[in-house]
């Protein structure tokens, strides 16, 4: 076999797992591991068929592409280790889940305590390449993963399948309804939460399923794991500060009128990043103008936004992404180290005030 799965699974799996199409994609995973990051780590690949055996699963959630920033996929879809910041989508969840159930927001994303109930967290690809979302797509994992989802209709006892986003639903053509509840609705991510997702109440129609089923329910609560307080921000600490990203090394009188201005209000121009176009001073003093001494840690831009959404950039409109900052504030509070983002950081000054703008205020 060239995948070490869980010894649970093999044996449903055993077919699927000889073919030939997974002898490809056995060998397309090891050149890439060769040559570039590749998440999760090969230890947590299958971490949703170990912590949910065949014989134990009473709920199927589908997710799609694991998360491709560092330290955040681990072999559940989802879910992010401990001391990990929950990505947007999965804030959205737990915000459905807490209108849902009542269930408090935890200070974690690990989803490991649903799994070892019976909820089998299975992504339908389940590797990525680093920051490459969908990297993966169309290489062999979707036909191991239908495969996983036909030995789960197989069983012949009641599963709740949930579907969430049209890509999952498309795997309802593996289930048969008559046997499984199937729950579906929109996807949490940001683009589609508000269309489908909030106010749809999937956890309390999945334990409405088990419990028709003649089954337990899921305890949804994620519990709180000990962690090292949160750095001070700038609102508790009372320091009225702000970080600017500037588009441009100081070297052009635009650049040097702008940074003499930050001087000026008392910015540290040590955690200034700079990139590729300038915000002239008449745009700057307008923007500082606007936000005061509200205090904002800097702004995230371009391709980092973009990623971190888990959107593509040719699918969205710079509208869209102008009204999801403004809806998710948090994504341009927090550092950017990715030297990426100089690729697509030429947005003209219009737009990156545009952003600046839907900044909730301080």
């Amino acid at each position: 076999m060239p995948f070490d799965l869980p010894e649970s699974w093999q044996p449903v799996l055993k077919e699927t797992l000889e073919s030939a199409a997974m002898q490809r994609l056995a060998q397309f995973l090891a050149q890439e591991r060769r040559r570039e990051t590749v998440y999760p780590p090969e230890e947590d690949l299958f971490n949703a068929l170990k912590l949910t055996p065949p014989e134990a699963v009473r709920v199927l959630l589908l997710g799609q592409d694991p998360y491709h920033h560092e330290n955040q996929a681990h072999g559940l879809c989802f879910s992010v280790p401990p001391g990990v910041k929950p990505p947007p989508s999965l804030a959205n969840i737990f915000r459905e889940l807490q209108s849902d159930l009542g269930c408090r927001i935890p200070d974690n994303g690990c989803l490991v305590p649903w799994a070892r109930q019976g909820v089998l967290l299975l992504n339908t690809v389940l590797t990525v390449r680093a920051h490459r979302p969908n990297s993966h797509r169309g290489r062999g994992w979707e036909e191991f993963t239908d495969a996983v989802i036909r030995a789960v209709n197989a069983k012949t006892d009641p599963v709740v399948f949930v579907l969430w986003g049209a890509q999952a639903q498309k795997k309802a053509r593996l289930i048969d309804a008559a046997r499984h509840p199937i729950v579906q609705m929109a996807h949490p991510s940001p683009l589609s939460a508000y269309h489908g997702f909030f106010g749809s109440r999937p956890f309390s129609r999945i334990n409405a399923a088990l419990r028709e089923a003649g089954k337990p329910e899921i305890d949804w609560q994620i519990p709180d794991v000990q962690a090292e307080p949160p750095a001070m921000t700038a609102r508790q600490t009372g320091v009225h500060s702000m970080r600017i990203t500037l588009y441009e090394k100081p070297t052009c009188s635009k650049c040097r009128e702008a940074v003499a201005l930050l001087q000026a209000r008392g910015i540290d121009l040590e955690r200034i990043d700079y990139y590729v176009q300038p915000l002239d001073r008449e745009t700057l003093t307008r923007l500082l103008g606007k936000m005061g001494a509200r205090p904002q840690e800097i702004l995230r831009t371009g391709e980092t936004v973009y990623r971190e959404l888990g959107l593509d950039q040719r699918e969205v409109s710079d509208e869209e992404l102008i009204g999801l900052l403004a809806q998710y504030p948090d994504l341009v509070q927090r550092p950017i180290l990715e030297t990426e983002d100089r690729a697509v950081l030429g947005r003209p000054v219009e737009r990156i005030a545009a952003f600046l703008e839907t900044l909730t205020p301080g």
